[in-house]
């Protein structure tokens, strides 16, 4: 029996998992849900979204379904819809209304389900026929099957990239993934990576014992993971942040970049151990999906990580490491303090930075400086991890730097959390 599935337009981060699964099975359809008016974290990416079940071959069963000059907000629609399915909510009367057109308007009739239901859909397909459903994924993303021009530009990137370590790369590559999404307005910042853990698991990864070259991967800011990847002793850490913005990809794949990331990881998983490790987020599924091992870090506490070890269960390579806390700051406050949504979660730093920049002990030290603001969202910052910052730490010193080195003693992962990580990664590592 066909199933349909209500994704609404600022749900991103599962839109991989749905493409496969539309490619996988012929019958599912997705109700897209555009509603441009949506700002924050509801923001609309349905232009993104498209784009990548475009890029899949799959649009033909996308349905767009635009809210915006209706009386119903998207974030309204979802907190109504979202478990009539699962509860058998009577059918709306038929009409021109919003709920009438989820549920008569495409095929088939009913209401449709939830996104979140792709995760356990996709398992059980990948269960019940394993061979067929990652054949299914392989062709809509096209692995392997680049035509010549692209493949000889995907060798002129890995060429460039490589070149640093004189094409020694070795046995095993742990690509580390940066998810930004949380900071630049989306939802779960508390799911979103941290600079300073990815720098900790690569020292770490060098330094394990095992042939290993680390790819830096995912989102990028300030330089941050290219000028890591930059400083002496890093020769076998090497940058691909932020791929997509790469010309070889405009220039040679036009709108198909998400697919020419794809082509990139499987390549080298033809030839070398690759194991891709970072917060949980849709990319990384893509690559369990397509056979390589993944492992997603999630804090114990997380609400939804119920759902994302039904892959592993099916078969699929995708694994959870239980770590103590998200390894940034922001995301930390966000666990701790429940707060799921960029905006709430700014605004309540703001507030406490405020209590600090009109405190006179505060001004003294850190008060008429172009860096006092940062400096007193610092201490915000501190206040709402419930381990509150001092004056008295920064008096007779460079307070700038003892303020630095303090907030950074915040980032980052717990030596169990490393533990954990390499407990779990450990065994998968070949030798030379």
């Amino acid at each position: 029996m066909s199933v349909k599935i209500l994704q609404c337009g600022y749900m991103s981060g599962d839109t991989y998992a749905a493409a496969a699964l539309l490619a996988a099975d012929t019958t599912a359809h997705i109700i897209l849900v555009k509603d441009t008016r949506a700002t924050g974290q509801y923001a609309d990416k349905t232009g993104l979204i498209q784009k990548i079940y475009g890029e899949s071959g799959v649009m033909g069963r996308v349905h767009l379904l635009d809210i915006t000059s209706g009386p119903l907000r998207v974030n309204d629609l979802w907190q109504n819809y979202k478990e009539a399915y699962a509860n058998h909510m009577v059918a709306p009367v038929r009409g021109p209304t919003t709920p009438s057109k989820l549920y008569y308007g495409q095929i088939p009739n009913g209401w449709p389900r939830s996104i979140t239901a792709v995760t356990g859909l996709l398992a059980k397909q990948w269960k019940d026929d394993p061979d067929g459903t990652s054949a299914a994924i392989a062709t809509a993303w096209k692995v392997g099957k680049l035509p010549t021009e692209q493949k000889f530009a995907l060798y002129g990137y890995m060429g460039r990239k490589f070149q640093k370590n004189n094409f020694d790369i070795k046995p095993n590559i742990i690509v580390l993934w940066s998810r930004q999404s949380g900071k630049r307005g989306g939802a779960h910042p508390e799911l979103d990576s941290s600079y300073e853990g990815i720098r900790q698991l690569t020292r770490a990864f060098l330094k394990c014992g095992k042939p290993v070259t680390v790819l830096l991967a995912g989102d990028e800011r300030s330089d941050k993971l290219n000028n890591f990847a930059n400083l002496p002793g890093m020769d076998n850490v090497i940058s691909v942040s932020d791929m997509w913005e790469d010309p070889v990809w405009k220039e040679h794949f036009g709108d198909a970049k998400f697919l020419a990331q794809f082509a990139f990881y499987k390549y080298l998983a033809e030839e070398y151990n690759v194991i891709h490790i970072g917060m949980r987020s849709g990319m990384l599924e893509s690559m369990a999906l397509l056979g390589m091992k993944t492992f997603y870090l999630e804090g114990a506490s997380s609400g939804s990580s119920g759902r994302m070890v039904g892959f592993t269960t099916a078969g699929i390579t995708y694994s959870r490491i239980v770590i103590g806390n998200a390894p940034g700051i922001t995301g930390r406050i966000s666990e701790q303090r429940k707060l799921y949504t960029t905006e709430v979660l700014n605004q309540r730093i703001e507030e406490r930075a405020l209590v600090h920049w009109n405190r006179g002990g505060f001004w003294d030290l850190f008060g008429d400086s172009d860096w006092s603001s940062w400096a007193a969202t610092s201490y915000g910052k501190a206040d709402l991890l419930r381990q509150p910052l001092r004056d008295s730490s920064y008096y007779d010193t460079d307070q700038w730097s003892a303020l630095s080195e303090d907030m950074a003693s915040l980032r980052g992962f717990t030596a169990q959390d490393m533990i954990n990580i390499f407990d779990a990664v450990g065994p998968e590592l070949k030798d030379a």
